[in-house]
């Protein structure tokens, strides 16, 4: 079996569908005192977490899910292998758990125990990887990322020193691009300024006016941005080609110069962007590339929050990469 000894990222099988999470009302004292099992599910192994925000308790791993159940509220805590997105080694002996929704949120929670949590990962990576074997993946949308290997996929998180540089990078392009604007906006609104308040100036102020608002758009997209690189964690997705420098990566997307367009392994675009898959470029990129990612020109690619993103049908930008 593969060691990992500070982070792994689990299969997982998007499949739209509610699940069992966080409990908003507090269980009966039956159910505080025993967690319900599914159809089919069985406990692998148990953990006395010993701190968390919601106090100490038990996290169980079974086949099917986690589970963590608190002393006071029960199962607080219940995600399936669909939803878990990762478990990483915070420090020796906090686990931290990633899970997403179905609208394309992430959720974080820490545990913390008396022993190492590389032990406890081990435990998840078995269990994943089992659980990967035992499941018709074969109808997933996402069936090409699991041919090569059904076990656990790693999330790569780049070094400190690489990370800064990059982060570096990305916040200079960031504020030179918002402060540009500004000064754009400032010398447009001293044109605008300079004209009279008189229906016989209007001609000239509204056009001004007009240009002025649209550009005071652009400056609070540029702030989301330089506020989304201050806190992104730098990761790197296993499936990126290798050729790809770090600074072209964004986790699971990326850019490619030789095609001249984002690529993106992030399951919810794979699900919802169908249509995308039906393009020139799309056939193209899967005949001669085909590694499982789905491809987006610059054009109608935009940054928010510091990721590639896209515009959805109902005009609310969705992040090309997989953002926690």
């Amino acid at each position: 079996m593969q060691k990992i000894d500070d982070k792994m990222t689990l299969n997982n099988k998007t499949n739209g569908r509610g699940i069992m999470g966080i409990f908003s009302k507090k269980p009966s004292p039956s159910q505080a005192k025993m967690i319900s099992l599914q159809n089919g599910e069985e406990i692998v192994s148990s953990f006395d977490v010993v701190k968390s925000k919601r106090g100490k308790g038990k996290f169980h791993i079974t086949n099917q899910r986690v589970i963590f159940e608190t002393m006071k509220d029960g199962a607080f805590i219940a995600q399936d292998w669909g939803h878990l997105q990762s478990a990483h080694a915070k420090k020796k002996d906090v686990l931290l758990l990633v899970w997403g929704d179905d609208v394309g949120r992430a959720w974080r929670f820490e545990l913390k125990f008396k022993i190492l949590v590389e032990q406890i990962v081990q435990v998840l990576e078995e269990s994943n990887a089992k659980w990967a074997r035992e499941t018709d993946l074969t109808e997933s949308v996402n069936k090409q990322l699991f041919e090569e290997s059904r076990g656990i996929k790693i999330e790569i998180e780049l070094p400190e020193k690489e990370s800064e540089k990059i982060r570096k990078t990305r916040l200079e392009q960031f504020e030179s691009e918002y402060n540009n604007i500004k000064s754009e906006i400032e010398k447009l609104q001293n044109e605008h300024d300079s004209y009279p308040s008189t229906s016989e100036h209007w001609k000239q102020r509204e056009p001004l006016r007009k240009t002025i608002g649209e550009l005071s758009e652009k400056v609070i997209l540029a702030k989301s941005n330089i506020d989304g690189v201050k806190t992104m964690r730098i990761l790197r997705d296993p499936r990126i080609p290798q050729n790809i420098p770090n600074d072209k990566v964004w986790n699971d997307c990326y850019f490619d110069e030789n095609w001249n367009g984002y690529v993106t392994f992030n399951e919810r675009m794979l699900i919802e962007a169908k249509k995308a898959r039906e393009t020139n470029l799309n056939k193209k990129f899967q005949k001669e590339i085909n590694n499982g990612g789905l491809i987006f020109t610059n054009e109608g690619t935009f940054f928010s929050k510091g990721y590639p993103a896209r515009m959805n049908v109902n005009g609310i930008p969705i992040s090309l990469a997989t953002v926690e």
